[in-house]
């Protein structure tokens, strides 16, 4: 199940990111996506599978 809500006319869906260092903190992990003149951090959806959470 995604995780998400819709009251009204809100609707919240919840992604996870994260920032993460080398060794000694002086570079952090981005991706680029191909044709896209932007970086960002690694991350997606939540899912709660069996009492935890999966991220996709």
């Amino acid at each position: 199940m995604d995780l998400e809500f819709i009251r009204d006319d809100f609707k919240f869906s919840a992604r996870a990111s994260a920032l993460i260092y080398n060794d000694n903190q002086s570079k952090i992990l981005l991706f680029n996506v191909k044709g896209r003149s932007y970086y960002a951090l690694p991350g997606g959806k939540k899912f709660r599978i069996r009492g935890k959470f999966k991220y996709n």
